[in-house]
């Protein structure tokens, strides 16, 4: 019942707090087939939420068991077409005896033809590396060619990427690997159970390290992230769509991480030191990368007063569920991981239920004449929210002009020869 109801709503969510959401290869999503998807898990819940709203079809998660401690929490988030999976940090062994429920309960689902996505990592932790995957993967798809050997089930590993899942205007880049059948390893009767789920395991590691972002070294991080900045603001967006099927800049992205991967120590120290020394400088100026890029916005001055008494209108008229929103992101999460899931879903929450209280306040005060000034405080915070990154790169813009022209000379030659670099990678 919830489900239905939470996927047009959630879906405009990601479409506001994503620049573009990348999503290649669905085309090759079996239809009507039971399917399993296993992806990487960066983010509490948002690659899966993400995949909910823009699949063809309804999806079916296993979400860690924890979350349904509470009986109403649990019943919800059933409804939301979600069960539970257990590590042994949940409930011990008890958790992970329940784990059999679990599994036959995937069984009926990818009886009726359903697609089933699971997390491979088993936990979220947001960093570009594959960490150990789980065997939970494996042992649903054996259990279920246990009891129906004939099934055809079909395996797809998912790979997915975020910019920054955190900040408001990144990217995600999600890409489908091509389906095999599970049967193509647990059919095979010379095998061991245990040599057959180690042998499924690695494939989709295998699978799923050709679809993400690599950075080898935690040590190489900022490196390599200042560089993928550098390239995004050069990386032409070109069509307007939010969601679209190319994949070109997770390609690029790929082919960074990996340059830095390879590269000789002392030449990835060299880098490092002019990649300080140039964010250094334009940190002083008070101005970014992106500045100086072709992508950079240029908002006009007269754009700016005359858009900010319907920006302070749309401010102040949502200020309530906003505040919200900042109180939980701020105040009850702890780690980067969940950041971006808690800011997306808590914006969901405060302003779905502040929407309906004003909705009814309008309609029973004025009729449908109160729907249509209602309708004036979502479109106004749409603009706010809009007004807020543009007086953001106007005050850099601003920043920008003052600049002594020797200064602004010396950062564009240093950031030409810094693409040079990124483009003979």
């Amino acid at each position: 019942m919830l489900y239905p109801i939470v996927r047009p709503l959630a879906t405009l969510a990601f479409r506001v707090f994503f620049r573009k959401i990348y999503i290649t290869n669905a085309e090759s999503l079996p239809k009507g087939k039971p399917t399993l998807l296993i992806a990487n898990h960066p983010t509490t819940f948002t690659e899966p939420c993400i995949l909910a709203c823009f699949l063809d079809r309804p999806l079916y998660f296993l979400v860690r068991g924890d979350f349904f401690a509470h009986p109403i929490f649990s019943a919800l988030l059933r409804d939301l077409h979600m069960i539970p999976i257990f590590r042994m940090k949940d409930g011990g062994y008890k958790g992970l005896r329940n784990n059999f429920t679990t599994f036959d309960a995937c069984y009926e689902w990818l009886k009726e033809n359903k697609t089933v996505m699971i997390m491979g990592e088993g936990s979220a932790y947001y960093e570009k590396r594959l960490r150990p995957l789980r065997k939970g993967p494996a042992r649903i798809a054996m259990r279920t060619l246990e009891r129906d050997p004939e099934m055809e089930l079909y395996i797809v590993p998912v790979g997915v990427n975020y910019t920054d899942s955190n900040r408001f205007g990144s990217e995600a880049m999600i890409r489908f690997d091509e389906p095999f059948l599970a049967s193509e390893i647990f059919g095979l009767e010379q095998m061991t159970k245990g040599k057959s789920v180690n042998r499924f395991t690695q494939r989709i590691r295998e699978k799923l390290m050709n679809n993400i972002v690599i950075i080898d070294r935690e040590e190489d991080e900022w490196l390599t992230e200042r560089l993928l900045e550098v390239q995004r603001n050069e990386f032409e967006f070109r069509t307007k769509n939010k969601v679209e099927k190319e994949d070109d800049l997770l390609e690029l992205e790929q082919r960074v991480a990996n340059w830095i991967n390879n590269m000789v120590e002392t030449d990835r120290s060299v880098l490092k030191t002019r990649l300080k020394e140039y964010f250094r400088a334009l940190s002083q100026h008070g101005i970014t990368d992106q500045d100086l890029s072709k992508s950079v916005v240029k908002p006009s001055p007269l754009g700016m007063i005359i858009g900010f008494l319907p920006f302070a209108a749309g401010y102040l008229l949502n200020f309530l569920p906003l505040k919200g929103m900042h109180y939980i992101v701020h105040n009850k999460v702890i780690f980067n991981e969940f950041f971006g899931s808690v800011r997306i879903a808590s914006s969901l929450g405060f302003f779905l239920i502040y929407y309906l209280l004003l909705m009814l306040f309008f309609f029973v005060g004025a009729g449908f004449k109160g729907l249509l000034i209602f309708s004036l405080f979502p479109l106004l915070g749409y603009f706010a929210l809009r007004y807020w990154s543009l007086w953001e790169h106007w005050k850099a813009r601003q920043n920008f002009r003052r600049m002594p022209t020797d200064v602004l000379l010396e950062l564009k030659e240093e950031r030409a020869a810094l693409l040079a670099k990124i483009r003979g990678a």
